[in-house]
């Protein structure tokens, strides 16, 4: 498993990711911020709050959420 910082370096130089929802929301948050246009996915996002999902969304111009 990658780092969130490993994650954000890959993110911020033009790549897409699909990431675990067992990051922290905070790290969400991180990698989100910096995605831009880049599509981000987080798998498991069921398991996170619905307000915590709102704070990653507001961030992020392109994100989905895998709700399974």
């Amino acid at each position: 498993m990658k780092t969130t910082e490993d994650i954000i370096r890959i993110v911020s130089v033009g790549g897409g990711v699909i990431v675990d929802s067992s990051k922290t929301t905070s790290d969400l948050i991180r990698i989100a911020s910096v995605a831009g246009e880049r599509r981000i996915i987080i798998r498991n996002a069921g398991t996170k709050t619905t307000e915590d999902l709102i704070r990653i969304a507001s961030v992020a111009k392109n994100v989905l959420f895998d709700l399974s």
